[in-house]
């Protein structure tokens, strides 16, 4: 029986974040060395292919960060707005402009 605990996709948006921060800083951080001429031994074979393929890739790598970052982002964004509008109280939920406020309960 799956957990009802876990997103749809099993990872959670802080999660998704961690991997988009290390995708983004060895990609960046490659780029970086890589004009230096010095380089990652873990990312040491993207310049087998040739000088523009590394780029490529590297330029892949922090693109697949950024993005990660960014589904993490708008993901905890939907996930408060949809704790602040399933918790009841009225203080959390947003009024659209144009419509008037709820009525108190203390108003006659």
């Amino acid at each position: 029986m799956p957990d009802s605990n876990l997103p749809p996709d099993g990872l959670t948006s802080s999660e998704l974040a961690s991997i988009g921060d290390a995708l983004l800083f060895f990609g960046v951080a490659s780029s970086l060395l890589n004009l230096v001429d010095r380089q990652f031994c873990l990312l040491s074979w993207m310049d087998l292919w040739g000088p523009a393929a590394g780029w490529a890739i590297r330029f892949s790598i922090a693109a697949a960060g950024l993005a990660c970052r960014w589904t993490a982002f708008r993901r905890n964004r939907a996930e408060r707005k949809h704790r602040s509008a399933s918790s009841g109280n009225p203080f959390d939920q947003r009024i659209s402009p144009g419509s008037a406020p709820p009525p108190r309960s203390d108003e006659a």
